[in-house]
């Protein structure tokens, strides 16, 4: 979840989908997001309209609608369509991602499901953490993203205790070290949020764009490159948090 629109939430979670398909790892991305942005880091046509609006007005199955992307992740783009029937089906149905999507997970526990979640969504966040064993705030190096995690925190912490499973995370994207007012701002957010922090933070890089244009990702388009690298080693941290979660929650 992005804690406003710019940090690059939509380009982390399609990072991170591509980085673990080639990884070899089993993967399925659900996009929550009306921006309908992620399907274009993953290779669907733009003229493709297809998605989960579509599937929820024609009361088809969402599997008919998924696409796989170059690198091998699987992907539930949002689509186009009426936003109110989404609105409405949540509000009927608080449960409706832990019913459709728990299953798979519970037969294959290999299985990575990533959910983007738009800013400022409760409904949509509150079906994210029913299922979530990690939730990742996503914020940036700049005034305005910095208030907007000053915000956005406390309010999603304050949820955390009806959703026991899940655990909140915080990740600082499009980093410039070097500029003075960013260093300043990324110090601080160590020094508030520490313990929740992935602790290396993802730079800027032209090439995330320019892998946008040609509908992939850094992780396929510049593997080398830094965003790459510590997207990789933010699955294991991912992973291990997760893991380590399990382990104290053992009888």
């Amino acid at each position: 979840m992005s804690v406003k629109g710019g940090v690059g939430g939509t380009t982390v979670t399609a990072t991170l989908a591509a980085r673990l398909a080639l990884d070899g790892q089993r993967v399925l991305v659900i996009d929550l997001c009306e921006t309908n942005t992620l399907r274009l880091h993953l290779g669907m046509p733009w003229q493709a309209q297809t998605g989960l609006l579509e599937c929820l007005e024609t009361e088809r199955h969402w599997r008919e609608a998924t696409w796989q992307s170059p690198e091998g992740a699987y992907f539930l783009p949002f689509g186009r369509g009426n936003l109110e029937v989404l609105r409405d089906h949540l509000a009927r149905n608080p449960q409706w991602l832990a019913d459709q999507f728990q299953p798979l997970l519970d037969s294959d526990p290999a299985l990575w499901l990533l959910i983007a979640v738009p800013p400022a969504s409760a409904e949509r966040l509150a079906q994210a953490m029913s299922i979530a064993s990690q939730l990742l705030l996503v914020t940036s190096t700049d005034p305005a993203a910095h208030i907007a995690v000053s915000r956005e925190w406390p309010r999603v912490m304050a949820q955390m205790p009806s959703f026991p499973n899940a655990k909140l995370n915080l990740l600082v994207n499009r980093y410039t070290p070097g500029v003075a007012l960013q260093d300043d701002l990324a110090a601080l957010l160590r020094l508030q949020y520490g313990e929740y922090c992935f602790p290396r933070f993802i730079p800027e890089d032209r090439r995330v764009s320019e892998a946008l244009a040609r509908g992939r990702t850094v992780a396929s388009e510049a593997l080398d490159s830094a965003v790459a690298t510590r997207i990789g080693a933010l699955a294991l941290w991912l992973k291990r948090r997760s893991t380590e979660d399990s382990r104290r929650a053992a009888p």
